[in-house]
């Protein structure tokens, strides 16, 4: 840690502090960075840069009415600095994106060739169902950085909203080889497939993210009800495949996830729709994936039971 020197003038007392603030947030201490940055900021009050770094600091810890005040001071003091008005405009994405959408609207109108802004205003157009908007906004980052794999993700995401299926594979497609171990990408590559109704594609995605139909663990560690929603999913794909032993095995492993009462959810449906000698004990058996094969194999069963699950 930097140590503070014994005596100097204001301005190295007040670099020093800096620096084990740094020093500090690097560690992730943030509470003690922000004691440290605040002595600073006594120290040279007219230092927006230390300022700026005071307020990012108090939006950290939650504390809104100081946060507030530095901002406000900051903005007063270099109303132009893109960067201040940017991290202001973050702090309104916990009350109203909206709000935060009018705010990076202003900066990047203003500042065009603010990345963290553009990109911001990107996910929030998407979530404000503007894909098309947003895509134009990535298009713009990407032109710079084709290669950076969280934009290409973005973009995917947007094209799939926006109906570009096709696109988006190619994004996530490209975002996948720049950094293949995030299986998000994968699973909306697998969307998109279907998207193209291109089945194949899309079991070949799920197989990468789960491992094979047959057994063994996910190849990426995915559990809980998010495991049972793609094979789920994979199911779904299979029975277009009329791949319908391979969809029952999935679906009753996706009901394994909810344990006995999903399996008495799935039995008590499929003894309504068909097949009544289902047993009806919650548990996981042979007859119970039969007649979920059977039924999968019946498109007034499946669309059903899709619905149900």
């Amino acid at each position: 840690m930097p140590e503070l020197a014994a005596g100097g003038d204001i301005a190295q007392q007040a670099a020093a502090r800096l620096s084990r603030a740094r020093f500090y947030i690097d560690m992730a201490d943030r509470q003690n960075a922000f004691v440290e940055a605040d002595e600073a900021l006594k120290l040279t009050p007219d230092d927006v840069d230390i300022r700026h770094l005071v307020a990012r600091l108090a939006m950290s810890a939650g504390n809104n009415a100081r946060a507030d005040r530095e901002f406000t001071i900051a903005l007063q003091q270099r109303p132009d600095d893109a960067n201040i008005q940017a991290s202001n405009a973050t702090r309104l994405l916990l009350t109203s994106e909206t709000q935060a959408l009018r705010a990076f609207d202003k900066i990047v109108s203003a500042h065009p060739e603010h990345r963290y802004s553009r990109r911001s205003r990107a996910q929030l157009l998407i979530n404000a169902g503007r894909a098309g908007d947003a895509i134009a906004d990535l298009d713009v980052l990407l032109a710079e950085d084709s290669r950076d794999p969280n934009l290409l993700a973005l973009r995917g995401n947007a094209n799939i909203r926006a109906g570009n299926a096709w696109q988006a594979v190619a994004d996530l497609t490209e975002a996948l080889k720049q950094d293949p171990g995030r299986y998000d990408l994968v699973s909306a590559r697998a969307i998109a497939n279907e998207i193209l109704g291109d089945d194949s594609a899309a079991l070949a995605d799920y197989d990468t993210l789960l491992g094979p139909i047959s057994g063994g663990p996910p190849k990426y560690a995915i559990g809980g009800d998010e495991l049972a929603k793609f094979r789920m999913q994979r199911a779904f794909v299979s029975v277009r495949l009329k791949r319908f032993d391979d969809a029952a095995a999935e679906a009753v492993s996706a009901l394994a996830a909810g344990g006995r009462r999903s399996f008495l959810r799935a039995q008590v449906f499929l003894r309504q729709n068909g097949f009544p000698e289902t047993p009806l004990d919650g548990q996981s058996s042979e007859d119970l994936r039969k007649a979920m094969q059977a039924c999968m194999g019946l498109n007034s069963c499946f669309e059903k039971i899709s619905g149900s699950l």
